[in-house]
């Protein structure tokens, strides 16, 4: 049996070493030198979106109305306040510090689940793989927000995320950054 590769099957391969390179490296493959895959803006925005919208709503309800009943005094205050911030667009930072093992992951999940639920944008962001992997649909903060990986070695270490690009609008878009 013999395979033939049409173009675009072609296209698609590029398409996926495109996305591989933007995450890892901040590039795109014309930028790397290689062929340029063929695709419009709108299929990048949609994926983007879908990313951070494709959750299963049931696990999330289940989720929160599972958990909200064991937050303690502390934890449901800060997780009220955060609540309350997000629903009058207040905006703003909050910083919640507690002592290790006091319980600030499973706060924050659960306020990733909370927006979530609510068919909002809820971005989840670690310095390390590890400590994202305690995040609930959490990324590397270099990978999210596209940061140089040495940050002391940059002339002007900015954010390589476009105007106009899915990873944009899903910023423009987000009610929660943790």
């Amino acid at each position: 049996m013999t395979l033939d590769y049409t173009p675009d099957m072609f296209n698609q391969a590029l398409i996926i070493l495109e996305d591989n390179a933007l995450e890892m490296a901040g590039k795109d493959l014309k930028q790397l030198g290689l062929p340029t895959p063929q695709r419009n803006l709108g299929d990048r925005l949609s994926r983007e979106m879908l990313r951070e919208t494709s959750y299963d709503m049931n696990e999330l309800d289940k989720y929160v109305s599972t958990n909200e009943p064991l937050l303690v005094v502390d934890q449901k205050a800060a997780y009220n306040a955060i609540l309350d911030r997000i629903s009058r667009k207040a905006g703003g930072i909050i910083f919640l510090d507690a002592p290790g093992g006091t319980g600030k992951t499973f706060v924050i999940n659960l306020l990733l689940a909370k927006i979530r639920q609510q068919s909002k944008i809820a971005i989840a962001v670690a310095s390390s793989g590890i400590a994202v992997t305690l995040l609930h649909g959490g990324r590397t903060a270099h990978s999210t927000l596209k940061l140089p990986l040495n940050l002391t070695y940059c002339e002007a270490p900015l954010c390589n995320i476009k105007k106009g690009t899915g990873e944009a609008k899903v910023l423009e878009e987000c009610e929660l950054i943790v």
